[in-house]
């Protein structure tokens, strides 16, 4: 036991001699003594007064387990729903499918109006389009007898199914047309969407019966090819299984339903009646309007392929006699035989206020000739009057001339005369002269 105790001392004085010479050392540095330090006494507690302390502090819930107590629970268990009476379900599905059909009503509401307004605009844009070609005065040309343009190329050689239709569009056939087998005819000169379909059925008799289908809609957001006689103008009455003949005529501008009757409805490319009648010519075409525009002579009237639905005739007369500018129009009433010098977009010429008008007080001739000697004018006689007067062209407007002549020879004689006078006053006073417009 000595021995050990022994050698334990032995390891421990080398280290308790170096801690010694280290805080020697730490002594040398400092210059002083570690026991040299001064230690200021630590002065008495100050009482504190409890009842202040507490007032300044906010009490604290104690989070022991052992402050805890049942008594503190308030959450209860939900009480079980109570089942609805068939009354309320009643009322609660009723509420459910007003509200429904409200929805319902609404959003219809708001496809029919923007429906509605998207026809009215183009309506609009229909007239404002066609107001700006009559205005126009435009120049016709005669129709040619023979075009390029084969209108009976769209017939098709075989018959077609409902299900081969589907290739132009959906046709809405009726379920007894399931087996409707079919040829069908196409206006060519319409933009797609807006021409008319005419599919025929062949008969047991070897006629083929009609009908017309155009591009509309059928019922809210769907559209398709139907058939919409009174919305294209036919009567009430009309029965499409009059029909005897689908043709075209003016390079397939216009089509033309033969009927059992003997008349003829002309239709426009988009399928609206223009007009119908038993005596048709066509005599001229304007290349001034989209795609040109055919004139239709039908039964006293003079018709445009490009009018909008409902427009009516330009004019009507006896007889038309077709120029470049100009439609010479006989008339009579109850004091007899009259003419009218008229332009193709229905305005005649009024010799008082010298220029165009729908409708003019003095727009009555008893002659009227068309001359071409050195340029083209015409001799005019007022009706009632004994004199003549002489209008011509000049850039494309009508203009009176400056006198009145007593014969049909005197007012040739004094043509050189009026040129003169014309040069003179539209060409250095182009400014005197502007009303017929």
């Amino acid at each position: 036991m000595k021995k050990n105790l022994f050698i334990l001392a032995a390891l421990l004085l080398p280290a308790s001699l170096c801690a010694q010479s280290a805080l020697g050392q730490l002594e040398h540095i400092a210059g002083q003594s570690i026991h040299d330090v001064y230690v200021p006494p630590v002065p008495d507690p100050t009482p504190v007064d409890v009842e202040e302390e507490e007032e300044d502090s906010q009490p604290q819930q104690s989070t022991h387990l052992k402050d805890y107590t049942p008594a503190q629970e308030t959450t209860q268990p939900a009480p079980e729903p109570k089942p609805k009476t068939f009354e309320e379900l009643q009322q609660e599905w009723a509420e459910n499918e007003r509200k429904r059909r409200e929805e319902e009503w609404r959003r219809q509401t708001e496809t029919e109006n923007a429906y509605w307004e998207g026809e009215e605009k183009e309506r609009e844009s229909a007239w404002r389009w066609y107001n700006s070609f009559l205005k126009d005065q435009p120049r016709v040309e005669p129709v040619p007898v023979f075009s390029g343009i084969d209108e009976r190329k769209y017939v098709f050689d075989k018959t077609q199914s409902p299900q081969e239709l589907r290739d132009f569009g959906k046709f809405y056939l009726e379920p007894k047309d399931s087996t409707y087998k079919v040829d069908m005819i196409r206006c060519s000169n319409a933009p797609a969407g807006t021409r008319a379909y005419y599919l025929g059925r062949r008969l047991e008799n070897g006629r083929t019966e009609w009908r017309i289908f155009i591009h509309d809609r059928v019922s809210y957001g769907t559209y398709g090819y139907a058939e919409r006689y009174a919305k294209l103008g036919f009567p009430k009455d009309f029965d499409y299984r009059q029909i005897r003949d689908v043709d075209f005529k003016g390079e397939g501008r216009v089509t033309l339903l033969k009927m059992a009757d003997g008349s003829t409805y002309v239709l426009k490319p988009d399928g609206s009646v223009l007009c119908r009648g038993r005596n048709l010519s066509f005599p001229v075409i304007s290349y001034e309007a989209w795609e040109g525009t055919l004139y239709i002579e039908c039964d006293g009237k003079l018709y445009t392929s490009c009018a909008p639905r409902y427009a009516g005739p330009l004019l009507e007369g006896d007889n038309f006699e077709y120029y470049g500018r100009t439609v010479i129009v006989t008339k009579h009433d109850s004091n007899g035989k009259y003419y009218t010098m008229s332009n193709y977009g229905g305005r005649s010429f009024d010799y008082k206020e010298n220029a165009w008008k729908v409708k003019g007080d003095h727009v009555a001739l008893d002659y009227i000739g068309s001359f071409s000697n050195d340029g083209d004018y015409y001799v005019l006689q007022p009706r009632g009057k004994k004199h003549y007067i002489i209008v011509s062209y000049l850039r494309g407007r009508l203009y009176k001339g400056k006198g009145t002549y007593k014969s049909l020879e005197a007012a040739h004689k004094a043509w050189p005369k009026e040129q003169k006078y014309r040069a003179h006053i539209y060409f250095d006073k182009p400014d005197k002269r502007t009303k017929n417009e």
